[in-house]
């Protein structure tokens, strides 16, 4: 185990953190998407890219927030805690609608997660003050 501040941190813990900030991030995204596209800031043929964007701004906040909990191995934690995020939404949504598969779409959007979790621990590591 890590120590950050004053608790303990395991890998697995950190983990779980970040996939739950990713979960939440992507809540507060998707909110606001919907509230632009309300108000007719954004048009309909922007949910696509849209929709792009919210993923990986998720599991990059999902990567951050593991990787400012743990101190080693960022890179792989923070992959790790992005496809954690992507795997678990898409559960949820899944169980929500009675329909959860393992398509071709959802393995591009674990490849795209874990991607942009690997990007956001390698910025971690390289801009962290204590290595």
């Amino acid at each position: 185990m890590v120590k950050t501040g004053r608790r303990p941190v395991s890998p697995a813990a950190g983990v779980l953190w970040g996939a739950l900030a990713g979960l939440g991030a992507s809540l507060a995204l998707t909110a606001l998407a919907a509230l632009l596209l309300q108000k007719q800031l954004i048009g309909e043929t922007a949910i696509g890219p849209v929709n792009i964007a919210v993923k990986v701004l998720s599991a990059f906040a999902a990567s951050l927030v593991c990787c400012a909990a743990v101190r080693h191995k960022r890179v792989l934690l923070g992959g790790l805690a992005a496809f954690v995020y992507m795997f678990s939404a898409f559960a949820a949504f899944g169980l929500i609608l009675g329909r959860f598969r393992f398509t071709p779409a959802l393995l591009c959007d674990l490849a795209m997660a874990a991607a942009a979790g690997l990007l956001g621990g390698a910025a971690a590591g390289l801009f962290s003050k204590k290595g």
